[in-house]
């Protein structure tokens, strides 16, 4: 009977500590709370977990990961990764990110910053996958343009295909990984 009785009064504490919003009931809570107040995009992985991006200031993309756990929203342990892209980069630029949740990678991130104009589509494939598949695209309050995709396993031999209005083919950039 004792035990029953902290049960049920434990269950009654969580149950006060969640009705009065400690724990972040949503991922707009959560990344206020953190301090991010600039996201432009919130992309949901699966059920559990949210990729957020912010932008600060224009072609600085800071991006984190929201994780739902059994008390709320939470953002990853990091204060955020930030990409970005220098003067010498030819068209977009690449980068590919493991999104790990307690120690485990569900999955990778590909995605960039496009720099030159002419770029209408960018699409990517690998010995993984053998027919290309078109990247999304976001084009930020800033005016910074950016894509990205998810995948659920790392991919070797990436190369990102930039085309043109016109389905011309403007960039052919070779990535090379494992």
């Amino acid at each position: 009977m004792r035990r029953v009785k902290l049960f049920i009064f434990i269950l009654f504490i969580l149950f006060i500590i969640n009705w009065t919003g400690i724990f972040s009931s949503s991922i707009e809570e959560t990344v206020e709370k953190n301090g991010w107040d600039n996201i432009f995009l919130t992309e949901m992985l699966d059920s559990k977990t949210a990729m957020v991006f912010m932008e600060e200031k224009k072609g600085e993309i800071s991006f984190n990961f929201a994780y739902k756990g059994i008390f709320g929203w939470r953002l990853d342990d990091s204060s955020g990764r930030l990409f970005s892209v220098n003067d010498n980069v030819e068209g977009f630029s690449t980068s590919e990110v493991p999104i790990i949740v307690d120690g485990d990678v569900l999955y990778y991130c590909l995605m960039g910053i496009v720099m030159d104009e002419e770029i209408d589509d960018i699409a990517y494939k690998s010995s993984e996958v053998n027919n290309e598949r078109t990247l999304n695209r976001f084009t930020t309050n800033k005016g910074t343009r950016i894509y990205y995709t998810v995948v659920e396993r790392e991919l070797s031999d990436v190369s990102y295909i930039a085309y043109n209005s016109l389905d011309e083919i403007l960039y052919n950039k070779q990535r090379n990984f494992l």
